[in-house]
């Protein structure tokens, strides 16, 4: 099982975020990207780790069925959200920044309608898989932030942001591709039946060491989401 392990993340070290642009925000599924209308809306498979299955295809070979999930690069932008949906609560429009200031239930209401449009069952991220996309999934390096051990690096807080939202990827990614998770917008996730924010928002002082010890309230102009997809994904074994 450890081989079949290491050549699982050996495989995923070769898979870079998967890019597709075009002019409708919707899901590629030749790519497994998002087209938008005017950036490179990117899409990562994040290894759960459990092997669901096994089975001999008809050439011979054995693969593997692993479980994991498939989460926004970024989050959610202005762009994507005002293609499906009527209004925008963002109190800045701008199409290159996190949408915010949606309920709950119109987040709910977007992701019903983004499901059902790009043909996969789209919704928040539960608590515990948000901090462990957080933490760098299995490619975990151990880091004290969101993919550095300088929170400059890769967070928006009120020590940079000057009071301000700011576009997506101005910051480095962590391990396994995501923008943002720590500052700029606090993010949606369930826990149970309640909404919780995760990772601050640009107007929360020096980021701390756990995520969840952030601003447990950030006002709703702070607040924004990145869907996940749970998806198993068949690996082969060299």
């Amino acid at each position: 099982m450890l081989n079949i392990r290491k050549a699982i993340l050996a495989t995923l070290l070769f898979l870079s975020p998967l890019i597709a642009t075009g002019q409708n925000p919707v899901l590629n599924n030749h790519s497994d990207g998002i087209d938008t209308k005017l950036r490179e809306y990117r899409l990562h498979w994040v290894c759960l780790g459990d092997t669901l299955g096994c089975d001999t295809t008809d050439n011979g070979s054995i693969r593997y069925l692993i479980d994991g999930i498939w989460a926004t690069c970024q989050e959610m932008t202005q762009d994507v959200w005002n293609f499906y949906m009527t209004c925008n609560p963002s109190p800045v429009k701008n199409d290159s920044l996190p949408l915010t200031g949606a309920t709950p239930e119109q987040v709910d209401s977007f992701l019903v309608i983004f499901s059902k449009m790009t043909g996969r069952e789209w919704r928040l991220p539960t608590r515990e898989e948000w901090l462990f996309i957080y933490h760098g999934g299995l490619f975990s390096e151990g880091y004290r932030f969101c993919g550095s051990d300088r929170p400059e690096w890769v967070a928006w807080y009120s020590g940079n942001s000057h009071g301000k939202l700011q576009p997506i990827e101005q910051r480095i990614p962590n391990e396994v591709y995501m923008y943002d998770m720590l500052g700029n917008a606090a993010e949606m996730a369930t826990d149970g039946d309640r909404i919780v924010m995760m990772g601050g928002c640009y107007l929360d002082p020096y980021p701390a060491d756990n995520p969840e010890h952030l601003t447990t309230n950030p006002p709703l102009k702070a607040c924004g989401f990145r869907p996940v997809c749970h998806k198993a994904q068949w690996f082969y074994k060299e």
